[in-house]
């Protein structure tokens, strides 16, 4: 189900041309099949493309604390 959920935020990333909220969402399936350098990439990807808070509250917390497990500064 994970697999399927990645190929659907793929197509619907090359879709709109790149969304934040897709680049998280896609980073959070990541994150669940066990990718952690994966989830990362499309955390920083999200936050590239201007994420709405509104939309995407805990994006900078998930991104830090995935950073800080990865030993990353």
């Amino acid at each position: 189900m994970l697999d399927r959920a990645v190929r659907e935020l793929e197509r619907a990333n090359e879709l709109t041309g790149g969304d934040p909220v897709i680049s998280e969402h896609m980073g959070d399936v990541y994150l669940s099949l066990g990718l952690r350098e994966r989830a990362l990439e499309k955390y920083d990807e999200a936050l590239t493309l201007e994420p709405r808070e509104t939309e995407q509250p805990e994006l900078r917390q998930k991104r830090e604390q995935l950073r800080r497990e990865l030993g990353r500064p």
